[in-house]
């Protein structure tokens, strides 16, 4: 029988940098240690130079550096499977764990933010705040999705204000991130979306279609407009320094929200165009589906007819054609009635689906007549399976007649089996010699099968 499946698959329409970043998960993820050691080893070495950020006393901290390396290593393990495995889990606590004790022991004071003279700088909020989202969006990943996403947005949007602080020269809490810290949650980001590429908030950005254009277009939009706004405020009007953090900050809010939009409305937009496109592929298969018994109607046993004849004279695949007619069908009609009729239609048609081969292809011609569509790889093969057709249509009489009022059911059907031929103007020709064949069939007595000469001088 045709099935249906209402499940929405977008897996196929992915644009092709999905499948590299997963790809070079590795490089990535080297690339984010590598960014945040060279950071450590700038600020050991108490020369950060052009490397730091728009604030001359912003390095990357020892703390943010270990938790950086252990999240590039979870996320690079992170993205194996579609939830993180206890190690994964683990290396996501442990940098959570680490820069949250870390920030609050120096908020307590229990020791200074620079407790040595081998570096300088601190962890900064927006630091801490990005690894803790970051951490959380990998370990929750495949276990609490919706709270994985969030944290990802917040990590995202977190790196952002981040970016947009080291354009316009300002500082948010009272601190910055180092451009190599910031380079390394860059890749992280990078790392994070690939990871979660299946989720339909975050796939609805990477689709080729329109959609994922417009998506695409409304997000890039809705970020370089308020950025080329803000950059024409600060570089331009000459507003205010000590104003323009608040300004930055409104911006970034501005920035994520119209990109959230963006992604909520492609995602509207996608759930729509998939359901129309199941719909549309329903009607096909309605089209070409017998509706009493599940089988390929006349129509969707021609289309097949037509693959198959080109595939012969492409390939030089072999097919054979069967044709098979219930025996004295009009007297079950007469004598039981058409809903007992249309029983042993749907009853012919279930007990001949198992007995089917791979590639087969069953439907009915019309009326109390089915056609198969066989693979040819060998001609006694298909002259045993239509014997077994022929059989289990023979031993359905047994088991309608207990189910029968009435006088019991007799069940049979005539075969005629041809193949097509290379030499054939078209599917038709191998069809008539099929037709042909069932009539020979029937004359012989009917409840029997009978071969082609083209096909019989095969088999023979």
């Amino acid at each position: 029988m045709l099935n249906y499946t209402e499940t929405m698959d977008f897996s196929d329409d992915r644009l092709k940098i999905v499948a590299r970043l997963s790809q070079n998960s590795f490089c990535l993820s080297v690339f984010m240690c590598a960014c945040a050691l060279i950071g450590l080893a700038f600020n050991l070495a108490g020369s950060a130079g052009l490397l730091q950020g728009p604030s001359s006393n912003a390095a990357t901290h020892p703390v943010t550096a270990i938790c950086l390396c252990c999240l590039a290593v979870a996320l690079h393990l992170g993205g194996r499977g579609a939830r993180p495995t206890g190690s994964v889990r683990f290396l996501c606590a442990f940098a959570c764990g680490t820069v949250l004790l870390h920030h609050t022991l120096t908020w307590l004071e229990v020791y200074p933010a620079t407790p040595s003279q081998l570096f300088h700088g601190r962890v900064s909020v927006e630091a801490t705040l990005a690894i803790v989202f970051l951490s959380l969006c990998t370990g929750l990943r495949g276990r609490m999705k919706t709270q994985g996403i969030v944290c990802l947005v917040a990590f995202l949007l977190i790196v952002m204000n981040c970016i947009i602080g080291a354009t316009f020269g300002v500082t948010f809490v009272g601190g910055d991130l180092a451009a190599l810290t910031l380079a390394s949650m860059c890749f992280a980001a990078l790392l994070a979306l690939s990871n979660n590429a299946n989720d339909p908030f975050v796939r609805v950005l990477l689709l080729s279609s329109e959609v994922g254009v417009r998506a695409r277009v409304m997000a890039m939009v809705g970020t370089l407009v308020p950025w080329a706004t803000g950059m024409f405020l600060y570089r331009l009007w000459g507003m205010p320094k000590l104003e323009f953090p608040i300004v930055a900050l409104m911006i970034t809010v501005i920035i994520g929200t119209t990109i959230i939009l963006a992604i909520f409305s492609g995602y509207q937009h996608q759930v729509g165009d998939e359901l129309r496109q199941a719909a549309e592929r329903r009607l096909v298969e309605q089209a070409v589906t017998d509706g009493l018994t599940g089988l390929r109607n006349r129509a969707g046993i021609t289309q097949v007819l037509r693959r198959r004849m080109l595939d012969l004279k492409q390939s030089g695949r072999p097919v054979g054609i069967v044709m098979f007619d219930l025996d004295h069908f009009k007297r079950i009609n007469d004598t039981h009635g058409h809903d007992e009729g249309d029983r042993v239609l749907v009853g012919v048609a279930r007990c001949l689906e198992p007995l089917l081969r791979q590639g087969d292809v069953l439907g009915r011609w019309g009326g109390e007549e089915f056609m198969l569509i066989a693979d040819l790889r060998q001609p006694e093969e298909l002259t045993q399976l239509v014997e077994r057709l022929r059989v289990a249509i023979h031993d359905l009489s047994r088991q309608l007649g207990n189910k029968s009022k009435t006088t019991p059911i007799r069940v049979s059907a005539s075969f005629g089996v041809a193949d097509m031929q290379a030499t054939d103007a078209s599917y038709n020709d191998a069809v008539k010699r099929a037709d042909m064949a069932l009539y020979q069939a029937k004359a012989a007595g009917r409840n029997c099968v009978a071969i082609a000469p083209l096909f019989a001088s095969r088999v023979a």
